[in-house]
């Protein structure tokens, strides 16, 4: 929520929305993140944006 609420960009994709996250969440958590496809969701290949208002 952090990352999308200090977000001064009009746009964000979700890959650079875990980008910006990605580093933060392996020096601080046990988990590791990931970001793809979710085999047998229906992907075509297409990618979420978050627009700023």
């Amino acid at each position: 929520m952090k990352r999308l609420t200090e977000n001064e960009d009009k746009y964000l994709t979700s890959s650079g929305l875990f980008n910006s996250l990605r580093d933060a969440v392996l020096n601080n958590s046990p988990n590791v993140p990931q970001f793809g496809t979710i085999q047998g969701a229906g992907d075509e290949g297409g990618e979420f944006i978050f627009i700023k208002r």
